[in-house]
């Protein structure tokens, strides 16, 4: 089935021109597991909307290009939060992350060399994450560079991580052969303590080619974003992974639980040991 692709033009118009590396922020999703009547993104984490927190790091990456936030589920929510600081692309239906990045293709095609996509809901992203992450994906040719987390076990506030996806890498060691969702991975896989992160940035032509061959296969019926790691793998392209120093810039927050996590490192409260990773 083909992607169903609906766009949003806001009433700001971009002189940016062509330039290298356009940011997306998916934001568009509900957030079902915190039972707040708000979009997820708005949820506060240390006073401040998350949403802001990842459109800060964004705009400081310094790429000259101005983010695209993809709204969906109460759009002018998030609009009004976030204000003239973006552009927008609208997902007119929760059908997942590869479908929500497909909707930018209109304010981004043939405008950059390389999409980063990152998530309105991790609060802890950092601009020298999206630096490195542009860079590496530039120095590698790979058609995708992700940022990955290796924690030493799964306990504690740790236990969030074991149902990222897991990450194989190559017999080399220097690039990912495999992201392993929880649900599909054997017990040995369960045990990788690499997991996927969520940052993202692809080769621009290959993003947009390859978009189209996402299938919603799956449990959710959903076009999964990483689905394109399996993708790429298959055509014999690279993947290049960034293991993050700081593991709280792969904290995403989806449930309650996580917001308290994330807002004990928005207070620095990293001393305590229900904190330390």
């Amino acid at each position: 089935m083909a992607l169903i692709i609906c766009y949003y033009r806001s009433n700001m118009k971009s002189n940016e021109g062509v330039t290298r590396t356009g940011i997306v922020i998916l934001a568009a999703g509900r957030g079902a597991r915190m039972n707040h009547a708000i979009p997820k993104v708005l949820v506060l984490v240390g006073g401040v909307p998350m949403i802001l927190r990842a459109l800060s790091a964004a705009e400081a990456a310094n790429f000259k290009t101005k983010p695209v936030v993809v709204v969906g589920y109460k759009k002018e929510l998030v609009k009004k939060i976030v204000g003239a600081r973006a552009r927008y692309a609208w997902q007119c239906r929760q059908l997942g992350t590869g479908h929500a990045v497909a909707a930018t293709k209109s304010l981004l095609y043939k405008k950059v060399g390389q999409v980063i996509v990152i998530y309105g809901d991790h609060p802890f992203t950092s601009a020298n994450l999206l630096r490195r992450l542009a860079s590496l994906q530039e120095r590698t040719r790979a058609v995708v560079a992700m940022t990955t987390v290796v924690v030493p076990n799964f306990l504690g506030p740790r236990r969030i991580f074991l149902r990222y996806g897991h990450i194989v890498r190559d017999p080399r060691g220097r690039f990912v052969k495999r992201c392993v969702e929880y649900k599909d991975a054997t017990a040995r896989e369960r045990a990788i303590r690499e997991v996927n992160s969520g940052h993202y940035c692809f080769e621009a032509k290959w993003l947009w080619q390859s978009l189209p061959k996402l299938k919603r296969k799956n449990f959710k019926n959903e076009y999964y974003l990483t689905d394109l790691i399996g993708l790429a793998v298959a055509e014999g392209r690279r993947v290049a992974p960034l293991a993050l120093k700081n593991w709280h810039e792969g904290l995403g927050v989806n449930t309650m639980e996580e917001v308290k996590i994330a807002e004990g490192v928005a207070t620095k409260n990293l001393k305590s040991k229900s904190y330390e990773l």
